[in-house]
Parts: structure tokens; C-alpha cells; sequence
């Protein structure tokens, strides 16, 4: 089921919520938080201001619900992925195709999150941070039994390794946004970048 038919067994008010989280992260994408009030939201939303603090009490509130509705989202995707296990290698092309295509299918919410990735003083750049350590339990649970199965080589930091894979996908990710890549070569793309991943970890390559 797409995200279109999903939105429309959804109640008026949730789906009034998605379309501002939608009309937000286009404004924070491209501009500052700073520079991105209330009333601009309502103006590019076409709502009165007030219906707005129905459903966010602030510019903040409404800020990290971007990044988390859409990180939730995408948690959860990943987990009924990696439900059932599959030989590691396999399961590591999930994780990896699955999370650059979700940063290519929402590109608003892959800047606003990078941007916000940074910062530290926060508590909601903590709860963020939560959610991206979530993503680096499930990466480096796939690398452990990779490794324990010989399929991938030992590695004495699972959380470099998990740093460059990470890299390699947000680097391609930001790559395929400011080209605005057609399918097929978002898939070639896609390819290349697990060619990549796939040739740092597996076991027999020329790094054994």
C-alpha cells in the first residue's frame, strides 16, 4: 500500500497533521529554522494560523516532528524488513537499499535531519540522536552475525565500520537529491553504492 492510499484510511485530523509535517519540511529544507515562522507555514499550507496550534504548541514542536514522524516511519519499515532473517549479506543489502531510498523518497526531512544531526544542546537533538543510535543497533546486529557466520571479515570497530557505512549512504543520498536522479539511475546508483559497502565487508576480498 502507497503512502497516498495509506493517508486516506487515515482520520481528517491525522491527515491534516501529515500535510502540514509535509508543508514544513519543504520551508525547513530550504530555509534556516531561524529564518521559518508560523505564519509562514500557514501561508504556504493555506490554514489559518491558529489551526496550526492545534496541532503543534510551537516552531519547535512542529520542527522535530518532522524528524521523528518520518524517522518512526522509517524505523518500523526497517524492522518488518529485517523480521525474518536472511543470509547476512542479504540482509544488509535491505538495510542499506531500504535507507537510501527512504532519504531519496523524502528528501525534505534527509536535509532537515543532517542539519539538525549536528547540534547537541537540544533535547530534542537528543531524542534524534536516539533514533539514529536505533539504526546503528540494527546495522551493527546484521555486521555481528555477518561476522560470526564468516560471511563478512572481522572487524576489531563495529562502530567505525558502521560510521563509513553510514557515510557512504547519506554521501550517496545527498548525491542522488542535488542530481536529481530518474529511476533507472537511482538504481544504478543504488547498485554501485552496495558494490561499494558490500566490497568493505565481505570476507575474501583483496583486504583479507
Amino acid at each position: 500500500m502507497g503512502d497516498i492510499d495509506i493517508m486516506k484510511t487515515l482520520p481528517l485530523a491525522e491527515r491534516k497533521k501529515h500535510y502540514i509535517l509535509e508543508v514544513a519540511s519543504r520551508l525547513f529544507s530550504r530555509l534556516d529554522f531561524h529564518h521559518v515562522c508560523m505564519e509562514d507555514v500557514a501561508r504556504e499550507a493555506r490554514l489559518a494560523k491558529g489551526t496550526l496550534y492545534n496541532y503543534f504548541n510551537s516552531k519547535e514542536e512542529l520542527y522535530f516532528a518532522i524528524i521523528e514522524t518520518r524517522m518512526q516511519t522509517l524505523i518500523r519499515q526497517l524492522e518488518e524488513r529485517l523480521q525474518y532473517r536472511h543470509p547476512p549479506v542479504m540482509d544488509l543489502r535491505r538495510f542499506v537499499v531500504h535507507l537510501y531510498s527512504f532519504f531519496l523518497k523524502y528528501p525534505n526531512f534527509f536535509v532537515i535531519w543532517k542539519r539538525e544531526e549536528v547540534k547537541t544542546s537540544s533535547p530534542q537533538s537528543k531524542n534524534c540522536r536516539k533514533l539514529r543510535a536505533q539504526l546503528r543497533v540494527m546495522l551493527t546486529a546484521i555486521l555481528r552475525r555477518g561476522i560470526a557466520e564468516g560471511a563478512f571479515r572481522d572487524f576489531s570497530s563495529l562502530n567505525l565500520l558502521g560510521d563509513c557505512i553510514f557515510g557512504i549512504i547519506d554521501g550517496m543520498a545527498m548525491r542522488g537529491i542535488h542530481a536529481n536522479a530518474n529511476e533507472d539511475r537511482r538504481k544504478e546508483e543504488r547498485e554501485n553504492m552496495f558494490s561499494i559497502i558490500l566490497a568493505l565487508v565481505e570476507r575474501g576480498n583483496a583486504h583479507d
